[in-house]
């Protein structure tokens, strides 16, 4: 297994961060183009949820409002069952 480090800032430095939209589909396609996903998920799809610091993915809530026009054929929301 190959070990490798990949760092990405997600926002830019003079503006505010607003919203979850982008963190776990850029983690998808790191971890896809590394060959460590194979491509189960095909089409149009859209990833929903927080990317924590420690590398955990979180849920996140009220999220919809966060995406208005943005047409997917399917979205994967994250959600955590106690």
């Amino acid at each position: 297994m190959t070990v490798m480090k990949v760092v990405i800032n997600l926002s830019l430095a003079e503006q505010k961060k607003k919203g979850l939209l982008f963190e776990l589909a850029v983690a998808r396609g790191v971890l896809k183009n590394g060959k460590f996903l194979k491509n189960i998920i095909q089409g149009d799809a859209g990833f929903i949820g927080a990317w924590s610091l420690g590398g955990t993915v979180l849920p996140v809530e009220g999220m919809r409002s966060d995406w208005p026009g943005v047409t997917l054929e399917r979205v994967y929301l994250i959600q955590f069952m106690d």
